[in-house]
C-alpha cells in the first residue's frame, strides 16, 4: 500500500511536471511566433521605406530632367547630395543641366554677334549706297556742265554744292 501510494504521488507529480513543461512550451512557441511576426513586419517596414526613398530619389531626377527638357534651366537638379547612384545619377543630370545653360548663353551671344554683324553690313552697303550718289550727282553735274561748254554756253556754272571731298572739283569747274 505504501509502495502504491508513492507510486501513485510520483505519477501524479510527474503528470504535474509534464503538463507544466507543455504549457511552458507551448509558451514559448507563442512568444517565438510573435517575435518573428514583429522581426518580419519591420522587416517589411524597412523595405517599404528603404523602397520610397529610393522611388522619391529617382522621382526627383525623373522630374529634373523633365524640367531641362521642358527648357527650364534655372531650377537646379534635387538629390545631387546624395551619396547613392541615384545621387551620381542627379549630378550627371546636374551636369547636364550646366551645359545647357552654358550652351544657350553661347547661341544667345552668337545670335547677338550675327545681329550687330549684320546691322554693321546694313550700315555699310548704306553709307556705299550714299557714296556712290554723291559721285553720281557730281558726274552728272559735271557731265552737264561741260556738255554746255562744248555748245559754247561759258556763263554755265554748278550751283548744287558737292560732298566735301569733291567741292574742289566743282569750285574748279566754276
Amino acid at each position: 500500500a505504501a509502495l502504491g501510494a508513492l507510486a501513485a504521488e510520483g505519477s501524479a507529480l510527474l503528470e504535474a511536471r509534464v503538463h507544466d513543461a507543455q504549457l511552458a512550451s507551448a509558451q514559448s512557441m507563442q512568444y517565438q511566433i510573435a517575435i518573428g511576426l514583429l522581426g518580419m513586419v519591420t522587416l517589411l517596414g524597412l523595405i517599404v521605406y528603404h523602397g520610397n526613398m529610393l522611388r522619391r530619389g529617382i522621382f526627383a531626377v525623373r522630374d529634373s530632367m523633365q524640367r531641362i527638357l521642358s527648357g527650364d534651366l534655372n531650377t537646379s537638379v534635387a538629390a545631387t547630395d546624395r551619396g547613392d547612384e541615384i545621387g551620381e545619377m542627379a549630378r550627371c543630370a546636374e551636369a547636364f543641366r550646366l551645359a545647357a545653360v552654358e550652351k544657350r548663353g553661347l547661341e544667345e551671344a552668337n545670335e547677338n554677334t550675327r545681329s550687330r554683324n549684320e546691322t554693321e553690313r546694313r550700315d555699310r552697303e548704306a553709307i556705299a549706297r550714299e557714296d556712290e550718289r554723291q559721285v553720281r550727282i557730281a558726274v552728272e553735274a559735271l557731265g552737264r556742265g561741260l556738255t554746255r561748254l562744248s555748245e559754247g554756253d561759258l556763263s554755265v556754272a554748278i550751283l548744287e554744292p558737292f560732298r566735301a571731298d569733291l567741292e574742289q572739283l566743282r569750285s574748279d569747274f566754276n
